[in-house]
C-alpha cells in the first residue's frame, strides 16, 4: 500500500503497523457490513435515523447506529490448516479508518494533501469491489477473462509463478495457474471472489487515485444525495462503454455526505476541485445510485427515498445510466 507521495511521512509508519495487526486473525464481528457503517452514519437525517428502502420485500423502514447491508461473516474465509479468518475483515477495517476522516474534511471544504488523497482512493477503489453484486460480478468476468489471460503466460508453470511472486500461496497459486489453462474452474462460495477482489484492487486504485476528482456540491434546493447497496454507482459516458470499468469513459460516483458528491473521472493528471450541482443532476445520479442496488437505498430522507422507491418500478429494464458529468 505505498505510495511514493507518502515516503517518510509518520501517517505512513502508522498505516503499515496496522497492516501489520490484520494476518491471522481469527477473531471479528459476526455482522460484517459491505456497506461500512460510519460511512452510513454520513447519511443519516437530523433525527439521528437512516432512511431506507429494501427493494425485496418493498417496505420503507428508519435504522440508526447498527445499520443495513451486512451479513454474518460475510468475509470469513476458511485458511489451509481449516481455521476460519478474520484477516478480510479487519483489511477492510484499515481502509475504512483512514479513509472516513479525510471524507470529513473534505466536507467541510477542507484541503487535504497527497497521502491523504491515497486513502480516500484505496477507499473507494475497495467499496467498489467489496458488495455481493460486485463480488458476483468479478467472478463472472474472470471466467470470461482466464482463457485470454492464458495468451500472456508460456505454460501453466510460468502462470503459477507469477501468482506467487503477487504473494498468493503456493497451492492458490496453482490452482489460479489451473483455471487459466482449463484444467479447473474457480472453486464455488464467496471465498475465490474475495481472492480476485485483491487482485483487482491495485489496479483499481490506481485508476482512482490518477483520475480528476470532481466534487459535486449541493446547495440546500437542489436536493440530498443518497446512498445504495451498490457500494460505488458506476456512470457511463455513452451507451456503449456501460458495465466496462476498464473503459476511459466509465465514470465512478461515489456519494460523500448527503450534500457532497465525488465523481472520479479518467484524467491524465489527477486534480480535485468542486462545483455546484442543479437539482436536475442530483436526481439523475440518485436514481443511478438507486439502480444499481441490490437490495437497499438509503439516505436521510424518508420521503425522498420513497420518490426514488416508487420511480425504481417505473425504469424500463433495458434502461442504461449513460450520460456524461462535465
Amino acid at each position: 500500500m505505498d505510495d511514493a507521495s507518502s515516503f517518510m511521512d509518520p501517517r505512513a509508519l502508522g498505516l503499515t503497523n496496522a497492516w501489520a495487526k490484520v494476518a491471522g486473525r481469527t477473531t471479528g464481528p459476526k455482522n460484517q457490513h459491505y456497506v461500512t457503517r460510519a460511512y452510513q452514519e454520513l447519511f443519516r437525517g437530523e433525527d439521528g435515523l437512516l432512511a431506507v428502502y429494501d427493494r425485496n420485500t418493498q417496505k420503507y423502514f428508519a435504522v440508526g447506529r447498527d445499520g443495513v447491508a451486512f451479513e454474518n461473516a460475510f468475509y470469513v474465509f476458511t485458511d489451509d490448516e481449516g481455521r476460519q479468518r478474520y484477516d478480510v475483515e479487519h483489511a477492510l477495517q484499515v481502509f475504512e479508518s483512514k479513509a472516513i476522516p479525510v471524507i470529513k474534511q473534505l466536507c467541510q471544504g477542507a484541503e487535504i494533501d497527497a497521502f491523504e488523497r491515497s486513502m480516500l482512493a484505496w477507499y473507494v477503489a475497495v467499496s467498489l469491489v467489496r458488495t455481493p453484486q460486485a463480488l458476483d460480478d468479478l467472478r463472472r468476468q474472470y471466467a470470461t477473462l482466464a482463457p485470454l489471460l492464458k495468451d500472456q503466460f508460456a505454460d501453466e508453470a510460468a502462470a503459477c509463478a507469477f501468482y506467487e511472486e503477487q504473494g498468493l500461496a503456493p497451492r492458490r497459486a496453482a490452482e489460479r495457474a489451473a483455471v487459466i489453462f482449463g484444467r479447473a474452474e474457480l472453486k464455488p462460495g464467496r471465498q475465490p471472489s474475495l481472492g480476485l477482489m485483491f487482485e483487482v484492487l491495485p489496479w483499481l486504485y490506481s485508476r482512482i487515485e490518477r483520475s480528476r476528482w470532481l466534487l459535486l456540491d449541493s446547495a440546500a434546493d437542489s436536493g440530498t444525495f443518497i446512498i445504495s447497496d451498490c457500494g460505488v454507482a458506476q456512470i457511463a459516458a455513452s451507451r456503449a462503454s456501460y458495465g466496462n470499468i476498464l473503459s476511459s469513459e466509465m465514470q465512478f460516483v461515489f456519494p460523500l455526505s448527503s450534500t457532497l458528491c465525488l465523481v472520479s473521472i479518467p484524467a491524465d493528471q489527477p486534480r480535485l476541485y468542486y462545483q455546484a450541482v442543479e437539482r436536475d443532476q442530483v436526481v439523475k445520479i440518485n436514481l443511478i445510485t438507486a439502480w444499481a442496488s441490490r437490495r437497499h437505498v438509503m439516505g436521510p430522507d424518508m420521503a425522498q427515498i420513497k420518490e426514488l422507491g416508487g420511480a425504481l418500478s417505473m425504469i424500463p429494464a433495458d434502461w442504461t445510466p449513460a450520460f456524461k458529468i462535465e
